[in-house]
């Protein structure tokens, strides 16, 4: 069950993530519930460095960052397919982490086989 909690505008009210959530792909609620699969999909070199991007295998997601010439971060950024970021919904941890695990799970429940744990 979802808890009631004072209301933060930097982070995300759980009934607003759950609502939110019901309205994912499985791709995008994968990866906001568990996180990224990147892989390397592009780079080319730059004065003093290197500019790569990673790409979710999942949802396309797209990694950008800036590279020193020794392999140290300097700076990113995050490009998102459209619909995948819920405009002022605000950070989702602690109760909106536990909205996205619920729908994830209602989506893939079945009845337990005899002798699995929770009976």
């Amino acid at each position: 069950m979802l808890q009631a909690t004072t209301h933060d505008p930097n982070y995300a009210d759980p009934h607003e993530v759950a609502d939110y959530a019901a309205t994912l792909t499985e791709a995008y609620l994968q990866c906001r519930e568990t996180g990224h699969n990147w892989t390397p999909w592009t780079a080319y070199p730059i004065k003093g460095g290197y500019e790569r991007a990673l790409r979710c295998v999942s949802c396309q997601t797209k990694r950008w960052e800036t590279l020193d010439s020794y392999g140290g971060k300097v700076k990113g950024h995050y490009e998102y397919p459209d619909d995948y970021l819920h405009e002022g919904l605000g950070r989702i941890v602690g109760d909106g982490r536990n909205a996205l695990r619920l729908e994830s799970v209602t989506r893939v429940m079945t009845e337990a086989p005899p002798g699995a744990s929770g009976e």
